[in-house]
């Protein structure tokens, strides 16, 4: 049973089989009897299903407010405007109806995070995490890079101390977008928790600043080539080094940063390189090996306008 305390107190119920419980979702069924739910935008309007959106509740259990907090009680009770008369509670909490009539939970609205314009849910990103048979527990924390940009940091307790960061962000990629895959991961031996319970976040960044776990495993730049776009990449990002085999974007680039980095490059190497390269070859080696390739001549102009740089970046996404 899935409950709030302003519904006093059960919401909606469910069986739960061994099915749910291996899919690593949170199905918490629907409304109890005497209570309905819907599944809201911003503007309190439906959700179509699958999408997520903020859970409401209605029916007899709704309570009246809080005590003496007029402000807080007109921004959670409001009025129900879907026909059925009364209040509904604004619960803050995440959830997507699907066509079966059953709800997912997908955690609080507060804990939604922006990673480069991206919405993130740190809770669904730990759910998918706790999938893989060889995991535990995980716990997902948005940390704010040298260069000022949140990174996704997972935080792992696993079975197989062998278990590489690579296959964990391969398994995630197979269920969620490229943007909610943690650039970084840390094996810890078990969550590190406050007295009452509660996650001990100033632990977890302690862990992430003392050491970061690279995706891969970290090699270092041999060759001239291979020394100046490590260089570049450590400029734009504030970095002290970079493996050969690290991805940019993981490394916390993204698409306004790559520009830089490709204006750099060019400058640098004095060759005209289109910034798709810069997506389709996103390490230190991959981008060497496609330079290496190509028999092209010094660029006859350096340091291009980034007007026209940018330009080229809205046209490549125009594209995707």
């Amino acid at each position: 049973m899935f409950g709030i305390t302003e519904t006093t107190v059960h919401v909606t119920y469910k069986e739960i089989a061994a099915t749910d419980i291996d899919s690593g979702r949170s199905y918490i069924g629907g409304p109890i009897p005497t209570l309905y739910v819907f599944v809201v935008n911003s503007s309190l309007k439906l959700q179509p299903l699958g999408v997520q959106g903020e859970l409401c509740v209605g029916g007899s259990g709704v309570a009246r407010g809080y005590l003496n907090r007029p402000e807080l009680t007109s921004e959670r009770f409001v009025p129900n405007p879907f026909g059925q008369g009364g209040r509904l509670y604004r619960s803050g909490d995440l959830a997507r109806q699907w066509d079966n009539g059953g709800l997912e939970y997908l955690g609080r609205i507060d804990q939604q995070i922006q990673i480069r314009g991206f919405r993130v849910e740190p809770g669904e990103i730990e759910a998918r995490l706790l999938m893989h048979s060889a995991i535990d527990d995980a716990v997902v924390r948005a940390i704010s890079s040298s260069a000022g940009d949140l990174m996704l940091h997972a935080f792992l307790v696993v079975e197989n101390k062998d278990l590489s960061t690579q296959d964990i962000a391969s398994h995630l990629r197979l269920v969620l977008p490229e943007y909610m895959i943690p650039g970084h991961f840390h094996m810890v031996d078990n969550i590190p928790r406050t007295p009452n319970g509660k996650i001990d976040v100033k632990a977890l960044d302690s862990v992430a600043s003392e050491a970061r776990q690279p995706a891969v495993e970290r090699l270092l730049p041999t060759g001239g080539m291979e020394k100046k776009i490590a260089a570049v990449w450590c400029e734009v990002l504030s970095l002290d080094e970079v493996g050969i085999d690290e991805n940019f974007f993981e490394l916390g680039g993204n698409s306004l940063n790559i520009v830089l980095v490709n204006n750099r490059i060019k400058e640098e190497l004095e060759r005209d390189i289109p910034l798709i390269v810069m997506f389709q070859y996103p390490t230190v080696r991959s981008l060497y090996q496609y330079l290496s390739d190509q028999q092209q001549p010094a660029a006859s102009k350096r340091g291009d306008d980034i007007e026209e740089t940018m330009a080229e970046t809205v046209a490549l996404f125009d594209n995707l």
